[in-house]
């Protein structure tokens, strides 16, 4: 575990009493919580919707950053997510870097090996490029889920084991000189990070959204599915299918069971 000049203590309750943190780090003021899909859902683990979202807003109150890690998350990506936050990475500076256009399938390539949660579909991709190599990549389109803004940054990912240094800026300015872009809005996920990178490029923090859930089925407990794949209109093949049960009630019926995660900060910026 990344521990460079850093003390790491396990099976913490001091910092946020009666809860425990699995990890912590107190000369970086980090904390890590490992959570297996069983124990801490909501069927099974008995864990409430506002579980992990209560365990992160207090250790934000005792000064603590928290990263909540899924069994299901790739762990390579977290300890490189981790190590950049304890200043471990190789550092590379944007300025030392050039801006190419990428195309839909480099930056699939790209955002599959090095995204917290892989790639998702864009219209405009730009990457930095070092020495040649490929380390970051800024993924845009159309805004999804709110039509009151023009762009959506779908990805902003960094190669895994680098920390660009005005990588986010550098192509975000790309961007605009590009498109020519009226407005756009971000999500970031409060699992990993207070999405601070957004606010350094000129975004502002408008609100953070409820928990979402992920379902798995308790026979496999160690792949998570999007609610979105499970929404009442497409269940009617499970075996617990009943017209006059619940979503919910049906992915039980059906050996499922759901976690909860810590919600998404919304960011947006306009010109």
């Amino acid at each position: 575990f990344p521990s460079h000049d850093n003390t790491w203590r396990s099976c913490d309750r001091s910092i946020i009493t009666p809860y425990e943190l699995d990890l912590v780090c107190d000369d970086a003021k980090l904390a890590v919580e490992y959570c297996g899909l069983y124990w801490h859902s909501e069927f099974t683990g008995a864990k409430t919707r506002s579980y992990h979202l209560d365990k992160l807003k207090a250790c934000t109150d005792a000064g603590y950053d928290l990263i909540t890690v899924f069994e299901s998350d790739n762990l390579t990506k977290v300890l490189s997510l981790i190590k950049g936050k304890l200043n471990l990475n190789q550092r590379v500076f944007a300025r030392n870097c050039i801006v190419v256009e990428l195309t839909s399938a480099e930056a699939k390539t790209f955002n599959d090996t090095n995204h917290l949660h892989g790639h998702h579909g864009a219209s405009c991709h730009l990457g930095l490029k070092y020495n040649d190599e490929l380390v970051q990549v800024l993924s845009m389109g159309k805004a999804r889920f709110n039509n009151l803004y023009e762009w959506e940054c779908v990805r902003m990912t960094c190669k895994s084991g680098i920390s660009i240094i005005g990588g986010a800026s550098k192509l975000f300015e790309a961007f605009k000189k590009l498109k020519d872009p009226q407005s756009i809005i971000t999500y970031s996920d409060r699992r990993f990070g207070n999405g601070k990178v957004y606010e350094n490029c000129g975004f502002t923090r408008i609100n953070d959204s409820v928990p979402n859930y992920w379902y798995f089925n308790r026979s496999n407990p160690h792949k998570l599915y999007s609610r979105v794949v499970f929404q009442k209109h497409k269940l009617k093949e499970l075996v617990g299918y009943d017209e006059s049960l619940t979503e919910w009630e049906i992915m039980k019926a059906s050996r499922y069971d759901r976690i909860w995660d810590c919600g998404n900060s919304k960011y947006i910026w306009n010109k």
